[in-house]
């Protein structure tokens, strides 16, 4: 007998003896026959639901109230823990009871994948799967981090793969650059749907997560990386030494366009920029282009919750940092950063077994960086979603006298900004810091340009935790409004019965 149907035989006894014992109580007196027939059509009730899920629609129809459900759930808790069911899987089914879900009583199957540079955990209950979700955790944490939100959607039917990101836990063999963590999370959603055969995918990242989920969205790459912004600066510098030639020269009161059409160097320069502009149409339409390889789009919708819209402003005080030695940085970092989170995670009883190991390398709970100043360099000028999503926009915008300027716009409407985006994020976030004036108008306008956006603020930290004050767990999203809103969200996004590829 499977697991599954093994707790409905061992709660339908318990409750069938249940009513024996009542009906001994009547006959002896004990109990009225008002009270008997009560507490019968409670057993019975309770009874056809355990046999029949999901068993939360009894109380959500009206025909018991939660309080008691709730009561009468726990009251078998005994009978369910020598069955087998551990402590912290009965009361992930109660969180889920609370949030008015579709719940499965089977264990949750967990299986480490280790595919490329994919190292991960897949959560799933069953074998049958139309939907899946890649969740990607914020700095510093791992796939664990969001270990709360991996197992309430597992229960409720997705496919759930949680992803270590370059430089954290297992996966250390990739450089902590924003086009790799955007290659990452693609191939990631491609691993799901090719590897997987999962029809529709949804992305779902904290922090330093959901920026990398905007990029990958928008075909970022570690190319794109290395060389989109190199040009870019050639074209400023070209620009400036256009303006300069430009000028009025010593002796004359004017130029005419016609002089400057026929100065050699003031034609260099516009040649030079128009070199420029071409090879980033280029290297943008190809990366663009590479997701259309998948055969459907990049994922169906995304989940970015505390997503802040400028990374450097969150590592305060790092421009002072980089002009100090690695053994300096290292020694810094980890007295303010690491020590302290390592000793709350030990008070929360490290319950993922982190071990503390001795190495030259910078640590920040599951993050490693061998060059500490190269780390706090990349991120104090790290290139935001906006800046790239912003070059976008200048292209597009341009006289589209050739395809390619026309297929960037086409692109940029349909895998940025038309798949449907929730936003999630706290009020008392200490790193978004909404709360300070004005950030929150510029947070939330950051949030709609990359369109089709739902934007929530809540009273949240940045992790996302029923406490809105604490700022850091071993585990984050665990709010059970947030969740609600998440799970809500996919509901309407998630539809198995859709058409890959539009929304």
């Amino acid at each position: 007998m499977s697991w599954f149907n093994r707790k409905k035989e061992v709660s339908v006894n318990f409750f069938r003896a249940k009513a024996g014992v009542f009906l001994e109580r009547l006959n002896n007196g004990v109990v009225s026959q008002g009270t008997y027939n009560h507490v019968i059509a409670r057993i019975i009730l309770l009874e056809r639901i355990l046999l029949k899920y999901p068993f939360y629609r009894s109380y959500t129809e009206g025909s018991l109230r939660k309080k008691e459900f709730l009561a009468d759930l726990k009251s078998f808790y005994a009978q369910l823990m020598g069955d087998g069911m551990s402590q912290k899987e009965f009361y992930e089914i109660i969180q889920q009871v609370e949030l008015n879900e579709v719940v499965s009583f089977e264990s949750i199957v967990k299986e480490d994948v280790n595919i490329g540079d994919i190292k991960g955990t897949i959560f799933k209950i069953g074998t049958e799967h139309r939907n899946g979700i890649v969740l990607t955790h914020g700095i510093s944490c791992s796939r664990y981090n969001l270990l709360n939100l991996a197992s309430v959607l597992s229960r409720l039917g997705y496919l759930v793969l949680a992803i270590d990101l370059p430089k954290h836990n297992l996966n250390q063999g990739m450089d902590l650059t924003m086009g790799n963590i955007a290659e990452l999370i693609r191939d990631s959603v491609t691993y799901l749907r090719r590897g997987r055969g999962l029809r529709n995918v949804a992305v779902i990242g904290h922090s330093l997560g959901s920026v990398g989920t905007l990029l990958a969205s928008a075909g970022y790459t570690a190319k794109t990386e290395r060389e989109i912004y190199f040009l870019w600066e050639g074209i400023r510098k070209s620009i400036e030494k256009g303006e300069r030639y430009s000028k009025l020269r010593p002796g004359t009161d004017e130029i005419s366009l016609q002089a400057m059409l026929r100065d050699d160097n003031f034609m260099d320069c516009l040649g030079e920029i128009a070199a420029y502009f071409k090879k980033i149409k280029e290297i943008i339409l190809d990366s663009l282009k590479s997701r259309d390889k998948l055969g459907y789009d990049f994922v169906d919708c995304c989940v970015l919750l505390a997503m802040p819209s400028e990374c450097k402003k969150a590592f305060v005080g790092a421009s002072f940092l980089e002009r100090l030695p690695n053994k300096w940085i290292k020694a810094i970092w980890e007295t303010i950063m690491h020590n302290f989170q390592i000793k709350l995670i030990m008070e929360e009883g490290n319950i993922f077994n982190y071990v503390e190991e001795k190495t030259h390398a910078l640590r920040w709970w599951y993050l490693k960086v061998e060059n500490p100043s190269e780390f706090i360099r990349y991120f104090s000028s790290v290139k935001e979603p906006a800046d790239f999503i912003s070059l976008m926009n200048i292209l597009s915008r341009f006289s589209k006298r050739d395809n390619k300027f026309s297929f960037i716009d086409y692109y940029l409407k349909k895998y940025v900004k038309y798949p449907p985006k929730l936003f999630i994020y706290g009020k008392w976030d200490v790193l978004l810091r909404p709360f300070m004036p004005g950030s929150r108008k510029r947070l939330e306008d950051n949030y709609r340009a990359y369109g089709n956006a739902s934007i929530i603020m809540g009273n949240y930290s940045h992790i996302l935790v029923s406490k809105p004050f604490q700022q850091m767990a071993s585990v984050a999203v665990t709010s059970d409004v947030v969740l609600q809103n998440i799970i809500n969200f996919l509901n309407k996004n998630m539809n198995p019965n859709r058409i890959p590829g539009y929304h």
